[in-house]
């Protein structure tokens, strides 16, 4: 990717922290450096030729960039290159920020080492849901986790308060997993993926933390995390939030790499506030009494179809057969998988789903199944007369014993 010398210009102005002034004229832009610069003794304006069509434009963006190298000698250098790397080369940044009151820069070890702890269970949260969504994952999708944490970047320290920032690579492909079962399935996500997935789910968090306000904090209003789920909110993600601040206001900022050749837009600030962190504490535990998933077969009949298009999920809900599973089972499915269930429905044939069973306050959940399959035994007679199965008969059906009829 090509980079302009005025592109580059604009990049640096926002990663050296300089600030356009309010007064402009036809042909020029006037830009100061922030308070913060000002303090280190860079106090000089530039001045940025605005039309692009002029003649001398890129020698005057030249000189300007000649200026600013001056100004700052081997930082410049550096900022000159770490804009190339991260910026032009599409990086989403994950900035995580804390005000910590303190004047001199200084932190102890202790009070900004939980910030990094953070950033990375974010990272590896937002990967496994990208993939698929659970209430708590524990080792499960841990080959995107790892893939994403090894091939994203951490970005310098900035000046302010307390910051740590993650990057990454938008259009990379991340690796879902190295096993022989997933060949017929989605075997990489790209980055942006990551970083969409944890927009919407901290978007979920704020709004679940919203409703559970609005009803005074009682307890069950705490099921609004569990619909929070397919969001992409999970345990490991409200473990992360959990070890931001609970004393001093933190924030999220999610932003993406934009394609033409400018700064990355932001896209979403969640801002942790102490008095969210309690909530937060209260719903992970929540979360924490949920059974770990199952995988196991269960086998019912389709009483739902929802294809969603806004949230582009396709969901049905089984009426199960059979002992020790939950009466009804909602499962998420591929759009492969939700056409063999219209066809089962349509038919009035049993359906059979095999993946990993999470039980939830209310009912069960399956996301991402390993198979599905429309089984020979028909609901229903020839003639369209609805079938009473009998309990035996269930049984029989969901032990896998073939079609009774």
């Amino acid at each position: 990717m090509t980079i302009s010398h005025a592109d580059l210009l604009y990049a640096l102005f926002d990663e050296l922290h300089w600030v356009k002034g309010i007064l402009e004229s036809n042909q020029a832009e006037f830009w100061f450096p922030s308070r913060d610069k000002e303090a280190e003794g860079i106090s000089s304006a530039l001045v940025v030729p605005k039309n692009r069509n002029a003649t001398d434009y890129d020698a005057e963006i030249d000189g300007v960039l000649n200026r600013l190298s001056n100004m700052y000698g081997a930082k410049y250098d550096q900022a000159s290159a770490f804009v190339k790397e991260v910026i032009f080369k599409a990086y989403d940044p994950i900035v995580l920020r804390e005000d910590t009151g303190a004047k001199s820069g200084l932190i102890s070890w202790s009070a900004g080492s939980h910030l990094i702890t953070s950033a990375e269970g974010l990272l590896g949260s937002a990967a496994k849901a990208a993939v698929s969504t659970q209430k708590r994952f524990g080792s499960a999708n841990h080959k995107i986790k790892d893939s994403v944490l090894r091939d994203s970047f951490m970005g310098q320290t900035q000046i302010g308060s307390y910051i740590v920032t993650a990057y990454v690579p938008s259009n990379h492909a991340f690796e879902v997993s190295d096993s022989q079962k997933t060949a017929d399935k989605q075997k990489v996500i790209i980055g942006r993926a990551v970083t969409d997935t944890l927009t919407r789910a901290l978007k979920a968090v704020d709004g679940s933390v919203s409703e559970v306000i609005k009803n005074n904090d009682a307890d069950s209003s705490y099921n609004v995390f569990d619909e929070a789920v397919q969001e992409g909110v999970s345990y490991e993600l409200l473990d992360a939030i959990s070890q931001m601040s609970d004393t001093n206001e933190s924030s999220v900022t999610v932003s993406f790499a934009s394609s033409d050749n400018s700064v990355p837009h932001k896209v979403y600030e969640f801002v942790v506030s102490p008095q969210m962190q309690p909530i937060v504490t209260k719903a992970k535990e929540f979360f924490e009494r949920t059974e770990s998933p199952v995988s196991m077969r269960v086998v019912g009949e389709i009483v739902r179809l929802d294809n969603s298009l806004d949230k582009g999920q396709h969901e049905i809900r089984l009426r199960t057969f059979g002992k020790d599973v939950p009466n009804t089972v909602t499962v998420f499915l591929s759009a492969e998988q939700y056409e063999k269930a219209i066809e089962a429905h349509k038919t009035q044939h049993v359906f059979s789903v095999t993946g990993a069973l999470q039980r939830m306050q209310r009912g069960a959940e399956i996301v991402d199944p390993q198979e599905v399959n429309i089984e020979p035994t028909a609901l229903s007679q020839p003639d369209g007369n609805d079938i009473k199965l009998s309990s035996k008969d269930r049984r029989k059906i969901a032990d896998g014993q073939g079609s009774i009829f």
